[in-house]
């Protein structure tokens, strides 16, 4: 099954940028801080939940999306404590908003220059 996964870039870079952001989010304990093991244990669970879509649905290769990162939510507030305003917003929340900045912070990387159009494609700045 290895041979048939591939990891593309930005969802690497995603999961690592999860991390950068949840050291800057003022809503995590700075004491207890965010280890390596948080964007492990998201990479792990990233893989499993696409290994599970291609057995579904008969993929040849194994690929994960965007949309797999949401599967790790669970492993993802295992691995963070949250201050107290954390506390009162959510553990869920906070994950989908770190999640949320992140592909956002990687999209725009990889499209500097474009704009998103409101009819869904991208258009070049001017």
């Amino acid at each position: 099954m290895k041979d048939r996964l591939l990891i593309p870039d930005f969802i690497r870079e995603s999961i690592e940028q999860i991390a950068f952001e949840a050291r800057d989010d003022q809503r995590i304990d700075k004491h207890s801080g965010v280890s390596q093991r948080l964007p492990i244990s998201v990479m792990e669970s990233v893989v499993s939940n696409a290994e599970r879509r291609s057995l579904t649905t008969d993929e040849a290769e194994i690929v994960p999306r965007i949309a797999d990162i949401y599967a790790a939510i669970p492993s993802m507030t295992g691995k963070i404590e949250l201050e107290y305003e954390g506390e009162q917003i959510g553990a869920n929340r906070i994950a989908k908003d770190l999640i949320k900045r992140a592909a956002g912070e990687i999209f725009e990387g990889y499209f500097v220059g474009y704009r998103l159009c409101p009819y869904g494609g991208l258009v070049r700045s001017r």
